[in-house]
């Protein structure tokens, strides 16, 4: 397996695994599923999405699409931290979560597959 594959396959993990670990663990007598309910699901799909790349070719999907597969999950986890985990950052659990989050991230950010197929490359630089 090439070095990129297996770097956004352990960034996938970290957050699957960070994020479950941020939600399940109590913290005041309580965990975190008793406030976010359902978006606690919703945050482990999207972190779930993140290994599109690591697995896309064997789901048939073009690294293109496997990215933005990835994307989506990496959109769904900062949608998650801005309405339940930013709120309450001063818990201690919100900094796994937010590991979690910054590792889906960073999968959406080195996944290969960033350029639709037969688009010209972007120069080297800033875009700006």
């Amino acid at each position: 397996m090439p070095r990129p594959h297996v770097a956004v396959t352990l960034f996938a993990a970290a957050s699957l695994t960070a994020v479950a670990i941020g939600i399940s663990v109590p913290e005041d007598g309580h965990n975190a599923w008793h406030t976010v309910k359902a978006w606690g699901g919703v945050a482990l799909v999207a972190a779930a999405l993140t290994f599109a790349p690591s697995v896309g070719s064997a789901l048939r999907l073009s690294a293109y699409r496997a990215w933005q597969v990835a994307v989506g999950g990496a959109s769904g986890l900062a949608l998650y931290w801005v309405l339940f985990v930013l709120p309450d950052i001063a818990k201690n659990t919100s900094l796994i979560t937010t590991l979690g989050v910054a590792a889906g991230i960073v999968v959406a950010w080195i996944a290969p597959g960033r350029h639709a197929p037969g688009a010209p490359p972007r120069p080297p630089g800033p875009t700006w």
